[in-house]
């Protein structure tokens, strides 16, 4: 798994160093990268940066320093080593904007109040994996199946970027015991578009358009999820090869107003393996033109309550229209 491998950017040493100073609103200083640059203070790129064995850039912050780090429309790309931009981020807020990366970035910072904020950019083959901070992922591109992944001590504000995928990529949004809101992305192929699972998640999903992915969104369903809690509400997934949401054991969601069509399988669907509570409620829903069942909420036992909350709409699907709630 690629979150193994970047965990190697700890024992990288820091060498250079760039401290230039900006002051708010002034025109950033620019600066001539080198591999393995050290940045921490606010900058900009004026060179493309092709580096082997190491990382192109290390940003650190210290607590309460705002900085941007512009790419200034460069490309930081590593071969043999992962990531290509490594982030150290002490408590302090650092923005990392206009570029294109090819190796992706890594935040390691575990600074209270630390906020990292990646602003259009490109990331080409591997995403943002973040291991501890509040990461706002704003308005990027994620090409030739990059993601984002953390391990769980994240807290993540996903909204406006756009995820391209092949089927076996992904999934484009891994979600683990950790606290997001994501909202108005576009997600085309990967496996899976978004997945929540592991312990105590809290997530908001919002908005989000997913094309062709194997399954548009899981809840749980993993061994180690439960209390996977939050809405799934307004999004639209269409075209999948699979089911377009899979709600799984440890799924406490509500469902609502989501867009079910023409997916190669059924268009909701909860699945009880036995594993954590199952407490979902289904509501406004419109289930349209599936290979499978509309909404499929049949699953039983002693962990599994699911709640109509009415008004849900099943028509023309070919395994069936609504099993366990009413259309």
């Amino acid at each position: 798994m690629r979150s193994l491998r970047v965990l190697a950017v700890v024992v990288v040493v820091l060498a250079p160093a760039i401290a230039t100073a900006a002051s708010a609103g002034a025109v950033l200083p620019q600066v001539v990268g080198t591999c393995n640059m050290t940045i921490s203070q606010s900058v900009q790129l004026a060179n493309d940066l092709s580096c082997s064995g190491e990382p192109a850039l290390n940003i650190t912050t210290a607590p309460g320093r705002l900085m941007t780090v512009d790419l200034g429309g460069h490309t930081m790309s590593t071969t043999n080593f992962s990531p290509a931009i490594g982030v150290q981020n002490g408590g302090g807020s650092v923005v990392i904007k206009n570029g294109h990366v090819v190796g992706g970035a890594v935040d390691l910072g575990n600074g209270s109040g630390a906020l990292t904020t990646y602003e259009k950019v490109t990331f080409d083959g591997i995403g943002v994996y973040a291991i501890a901070d509040n990461t706002r992922v704003y308005h990027n591109w994620f090409t030739h199946g990059a993601t984002v992944d953390g391990n769980g001590l994240t807290t993540w504000d996903i909204d406006h970027n756009n995820f391209v995928g092949s089927g076996d990529a992904g999934p484009a949004i891994n979600i683990a015991g950790e606290t997001a809101t994501i909202e108005k992305n576009l997600i085309s192929g990967y496996e899976t578009g978004i997945s929540l699972n592991g312990a105590n998640t809290s997530v908001n999903v919002f908005q989000n358009d997913i094309y062709g992915a194997g399954t548009g969104i899981t809840v749980g369903g993993t061994p180690d999820s439960s209390a996977i809690t939050g809405q799934l509400r307004s999004n639209h997934l269409e075209y999948g090869r699979g089911d377009a949401v899979v709600l799984g054991d440890g799924a406490q969601t509500v469902v609502l107003n989501n867009l079910l069509k023409l997916n190669g399988g059924d268009g909701l669907h909860v699945v009880s393996n036995g594993g954590a509570a199952i407490g979902v409620t289904i509501t406004n829903n419109n289930a349209i033109l599936n290979v499978g069942v509309g909404i499929d909420a049949s699953a039983t036992g002693p962990n599994v309550t699911v709640t109509d909350g009415g008004s849900n709409h099943a028509v023309s699907n070919l395994g069936g229209q609504c099993l366990n709630v009413a259309c």
